[in-house]
């Protein structure tokens, strides 16, 4: 691997001095760089100028599988290619499938969703942005989550509880051949007092075919073989994990530690300055990590999504109700 963030990861002091927000000194070969990304935010088929803004709402993201990513909030949907261009912002009708439980792209345009289907408290849909068509590859009486893309591959979160406790199972579905659902996990715990909700587990699937799974109280690791590899405690009310083109993970929980990670924020307007300079860090930081080595980023904390970019940046969004941010996240040059 070369000039990965893993690479970065294992060349990063602990003692580095901390970079002031903003300023106009030379970027630090050593800081990470962020920077507010500006998109056009006008609906599909909206006539009249642009309306860029850099402070929208809090979104679950997934890349597109050619450097951009897809955004998703409250059946509103937004889709940046890789130079951060606006290319589609529609807002869903009621008859389409709700609540959303988990996206991934198949390619820039055609979307593998986890939602409800009629008769069914889970389904997984296959949703054409460029038609507006839905097609429900795979359906179950069950409680299913979020769900990830790996080739034909598709990983789903499945789960299964009596009264307050109950576990959860990875299962794969191979898209060719749709009676093909197995086990990819051994049955695993769901946290004690645990939502049930779709966001009670996040999954990402590594290049490898390595699970990446994230819950409320761990992180959990398990290998192609089905094999539970790693669970380290991790405590995060919003779990997340996102893997790279290179298998390496940004997840939330973060500890916040006293290392001081240096970094510069580029651009953005007043308003996504001051929506970032609220956020507090209290335990729910980044942490990207490459096997047992990671690095906590202190200066970005309780996200909401998080999807690759390239092997060196990934984007995350942050922010609440009053207003959020899509951060693009540069590791550092050094």
């Amino acid at each position: 691997m070369t000039r990965s963030v893993s690479a970065v990861i294992l060349g990063i002091a602990a003692s580095f001095a901390l970079v002031a927000l903003g300023g106009c000194a030379p970027m630090p070969p050593d800081a990470w760089r962020l920077e507010p990304i500006r998109h056009d935010n006008r609906s599909d088929g909206e006539i009249g100028p642009a309306r860029f803004t850099d402070v929208t709402f809090a979104m679950r993201l997934t890349p597109d599988t050619a450097g951009g990513f897809w955004g998703e909030s409250a059946g509103s949907w937004l889709h940046l290619d890789a130079d951060g261009t606006a290319l589609r912002r529609f807002d869903l009708g009621l008859d389409a499938p709700n609540p959303i439980y988990g996206i991934s792209a198949l390619t820039p345009t055609r979307l593998l969703v986890s939602a409800p289907a009629e008769g069914a408290s889970g389904a997984i849909h296959l949703f054409d942005t460029a038609t507006g068509s839905w097609e429900t590859v795979y359906r179950e009486i069950g409680i299913l989550g979020d769900l990830a893309v790996r080739g034909d591959d598709v990983y789903i979160v499945e789960f299964a509880h009596e009264g307050r406790s109950g576990t959860f199972t990875v299962r794969r579905l191979d898209l060719r051949a749709p009676d093909s659902l197995v086990d990819a996990s051994p049955p695993l715990p769901v946290p004690a007092g645990g939502s049930w909700l779709h966001d009670a587990v996040a999954i990402d699937v590594g290049p490898d075919g390595t699970l990446f799974l994230a819950t409320s109280s761990e992180r959990i690791t398990v290998g192609p073989d089905g094999q539970v590899l790693e669970r380290v405690p991790r405590e995060t009310p919003y779990p997340l994990v996102a893997v790279g083109p290179e298998g390496t993970a940004v997840w939330s929980g973060g500890r916040v530690s006293t290392d001081e990670v240096p970094f510069r924020l580029t651009g953005g307007s007043a308003e996504a300055r001051e929506v970032l300079a609220q956020i507090g860090c209290s335990g729910d930081a980044l942490e990207v990590a490459s096997g047992v080595s990671g690095l906590t980023l202190p200066f970005l904390c309780a996200p909401r999504g998080i999807a690759w970019l390239d092997p060196h940046a990934f984007v995350v969004s942050v922010g609440g109700e009053s207003g959020a941010v899509l951060v693009r996240v540069d590791a550092p040059a050094a």
